[in-house]
């Protein structure tokens, strides 16, 4: 079957449930140490890989088919994405001066920039696998997807897409259920599955592009409460990765197909700025919530304000990160020409 032509619109929904999965990561990395507000914010990513997938697919298939190159497509996804991939390195460098010798934060700053993984993040970190900006373990995957996209993928039947979903999503079931959860990559020794974790969701996205989708709507705040609730719904123990995989597989494919079907007037002026933050917010992170975590040993606070506290600190970096992005853009479209903000999920991200 050809693919799909539909010019890619405004989807202002898809927007919303970006920038609240983007700060759901915010709120998991923002709690106090020995408490996660956002237990499943792990999930944020997968949520991430599925929107890339549709809203690529949807503003590129008709670009790609009128004879865009490959070289092109790239050179438009790298001006999107690196500047805050660089800007979140070097903010990343000075957040852990003090935590590594010199010749270690060189490696580090190095293969920070090219989103590898090293074996050098420490274990107070969790052993990240892109230790100086552990947020750029994911677009190290999508950038790597796009190119597969534009090179091969675009042009793949339906039923090759299906093969490739059955194929990782056995493989991404096996993954959950063997480590209980679906958080793979962000670490050196899990690092392979975000191979798992982005062949199926960026997948799905580019085959929910291509079908012909149901008509299924339903109230904007609803799907947003829908979307928050997975992040935030408490750790579930053996039930944990079921639930992991259930939400991957089942219900953020729901919530995408409901997502670009529903449309509220009132959300289309908040939709977008949730939308603009959600990239500056997960990508510039890195070097930042360590020292969070540090400040909750000067904040002595329990229950309903532990929670205020968490929501509150989010909430500051959520739309500091957005203050901060918009002018260093700015320069950076200004020193490159040709550089223009792309109204289109950045990974989407995350």
């Amino acid at each position: 079957m050809p693919p799909m032509t539909r010019p890619a619109g405004r989807y202002e929904t898809l927007d919303l449930m970006r920038g609240l999965a983007a700060f759901s990561v915010l709120l998991l990395h923002c709690s106090p140490p020995g408490f996660y507000l956002a237990p499943h914010g792990h999930l944020a990513v997968d949520l991430f890989f599925g929107l890339s997938g549709f809203v690529v697919a949807a503003a590129y298939v008709p670009r790609l088919a009128t004879g865009m190159r490959l070289s092109a497509f790239a050179a438009v996804r790298m001006k999107r994405l690196y500047p805050l991939i660089l800007l979140g390195a070097l903010i990343g460098l000075a957040g852990y001066s003090r935590a590594y010798p010199p010749r270690d934060l060189a490696v580090l700053f190095v293969t920070g920039l090219l989103m590898l993984p090293t074996p050098l993040g420490s274990a107070e970190e969790g052993y990240a696998a892109v230790a100086i900006n552990p947020p750029s373990w994911s677009l190290f995957w999508e950038l790597l997807v796009n190119v597969i996209f534009a090179r091969w993928a675009w042009r793949w039947s339906r039923r090759v897409l299906v093969a490739i979903l059955l194929v990782s999503g056995v493989a991404l079931a096996a993954q959950a259920l063997h480590y209980g959860q679906l958080s793979q990559g962000f670490t050196w020794g899990s690092w392979w599955g975000g191979a798992v974790r982005v062949s199926f969701s960026f997948t799905l996205g580019v085959w929910l592009h291509r079908i012909e989708r149901p008509r299924w709507r339903l109230p904007v705040p609803l799907i947003a409460l829908v979307t928050v609730g997975i992040f935030l719904m408490p750790a579930l123990g053996a039930w944990n990765g079921l639930f992991d995989m259930l939400c991957v597989a089942l219900v953020f494919p729901l919530l995408l197909i409901v997502g670009i079907n529903s449309h509220a007037p009132r959300w289309t002026r908040v939709s977008p700025l949730l939308g603009e933050a959600s990239y500056p917010a997960y990508i510039l992170q890195g070097g930042v919530y360590p020292h969070i975590k540090g400040l909750w040993h000067h904040l002595p606070v329990e229950g309903a304000a532990m929670i205020a506290a968490t929501v509150g600190i989010a909430l500051v970096f959520f739309f500091g990160a957005l203050l901060v992005a918009r002018p260093y853009e700015r320069l950076v479209r200004a020193l490159l020409p040709g550089v223009r903000r792309v109204a289109m999920p950045a990974q989407a991200a995350p």
